[in-house]
């Protein structure tokens, strides 16, 4: 059996990556939000020009739905992997003052 070893702390700074992420995000929706309202009128405001945006509205609706949800699983992802890697040290530190205690008695 091979050794198995854990890079913990790329973890932790992936943590840090995804929480800058979820932030940059969280900016490109606003700019997004505003590109999809500037949409409305692009084919005019008469009842073709309203009828021809329909067609797409839907979809640019779901997208923004979409992207909504970006920011929040980028940020819980981060979370997850910032308790993992607290769980996973404070772990390896009773695990070594247990060890330390067993070798010195």
């Amino acid at each position: 059996m091979g050794d198995f070893f854990v890079r913990i702390d790329d973890l932790s700074d992936y943590a840090s990556d995804f929480m800058i992420m979820a932030g940059a995000s969280n900016t490109s929706i606003g700019t997004l939000r505003s590109g999809i309202g500037d949409l409305a009128d692009c084919w005019g405001t008469d009842a073709a020009g309203r009828a021809f945006f329909a067609g797409y509205e839907p979809a640019a609706t779901d997208t923004l739905g979409c992207a909504l949800q970006m920011p929040i699983q980028l940020g819980t992802l981060a979370s997850a992997m910032g308790m993992t890697y607290e769980a996973y040290t404070g772990t390896e530190a009773v695990n070594t003052t247990l060890s330390t205690r067993a070798t010195n008695a």
